[in-house]
């Protein structure tokens, strides 16, 4: 048996974590040399009492707000939102949000490499528009610079991104998760299980594969605390420091049948991206295979990797989630339409048209 042989390429981000860390924000800007930056958000996060924090904040350096953000990232959102920083002659741009929201960012980052002819293919290059994201949920896509956008028209979900579109800097500040609802904390928070487990089935080198056997049992003990016990500071400060983790592992592996499958269902539909991802996880890990699984049940307390599955499965439900997608409006034609779709993303999703069929069946 040969040894194992792994590369691996880093993005220089800086990040920050710790209840308060907004108030990091001037010193960033300054320690990037950001003098001009755009504020993308939503409408909700830009009328939040942290969001009139944190225009105080970024002072004399902020050049204007973009609060059009949507859910599922509509393409026209993006168009709007790159408009809007390439008329402010903006050095840099600031997320503010949850998913959706830094997608939008890594997007306006991304069209504005292509416009101006210096598209980023490594680490090594530079960002053309410096990006500084302050996620407000658990999602664990904010440390990649793979971003999606839903065409409503067409009702499907496209993928795209460079390694410089990835946020130069990230401020994980517990205390902007304080306000999310309950749908909200479990359903990112499984989707960061998700990425976790994903890490540990198809591994791409340690570092990935210790940090997502690290990241999935955290996250699965802490994540109904925090649904139970949602003013609880350190119990919310213990699911985003492993969420982060699990960002971490999806930086690294890229995402998976589970990412891609979620992404494609929450395009055709328009149900949350969360709950989805936590719908179908329980059918996912039932098709997921390999020799750390079995490692990953012992540590979240399943008797072993076929008992994962149902031990997500009681996850969902002690979390008050919904277990099918037919009570989120989806449909046979939805579930065929989204296998068909799914082909042409191969070879990341590395499953055929019948299994994920299959899967989506299951779960409807």
């Amino acid at each position: 048996m040969s040894a194992r042989a792994w590369s691996q390429d880093d993005v220089a981000q800086r990040l920050r974590f710790g209840s308060g860390a907004l108030a990091d924000l001037p010193t960033l800007l300054r320690e990037l040399g950001l003098r001009r930056v755009v504020l993308i958000t939503s409408s909700g996060r830009a009328a939040s009492d942290d969001g009139a924090r944190l225009v105080r904040l970024a002072g004399r350096a902020l050049a204007s707000t973009f609060a059009g953000v949507e859910p599922h990232l509509p393409v026209d959102s993006v168009r709007s939102a790159h408009t809007a920083v390439q008329g402010g002659g903006a050095d840099g741009i600031v997320t503010f949000g949850g998913g959706a929201v830094v997608d939008c960012g890594k997007a306006v980052a991304f069209f504005t490499e292509q416009q101006a002819g210096v598209p980023g293919r490594s680490v090594l290059d530079r960002a053309a528009l410096v990006h500084v994201a302050l996620p407000t949920t658990y999602s664990p896509s904010v440390l990649s610079g793979e971003f999606t956008m839903t065409d409503l028209h067409t009702r499907t979900k496209g993928r795209a991104g460079s390694p410089t579109c990835a946020p130069s800097a990230v401020v994980f500040d517990p205390d902007l998760t304080a306000d999310l609802g309950p749908a909200t904390v479990a359903g990112t928070g499984m989707d960061a299980l998700a990425a976790a487990i994903e890490g540990v089935r198809r591994p791409v080198g340690a570092e990935a594969e210790v940090l997502a056997m690290t990241a999935a049992p955290r996250i699965a003990g802490v994540l109904p605390l925090v649904v139970d016990a949602p003013d609880d500071d350190v119990l919310r400060a213990d699911l985003m420091e492993s969420a982060a983790l699990a960002a971490r592992v999806l930086q690294r592996t890229g995402p998976g049948p589970h990412q891609i499958v979620t992404q494609l269902v929450g395009g055709r539909t328009g149900a949350p991206h969360g709950v989805i991802s936590a719908m179908l996880l329980p059918h996912t890990v039932a098709r997921t295979g390999g020799p750390g699984m079995d490692q990953l049940a012992q540590a979240i307390g399943a008797m072993g990797a076929d008992d994962l599955a149902a031990t997500v499965s009681e996850l969902v439900e002690r979390l008050g989630l919904p277990s099918r997608l037919a009570t989120l409006g989806v449909e046979q034609s939805d579930i065929d339409a989204v296998a068909r779709l799914s082909q042409a993303l191969q070879p990341a999703i590395s499953w055929d048209e019948d299994t994920v069929g299959e899967v989506l069946s299951a779960a409807l």
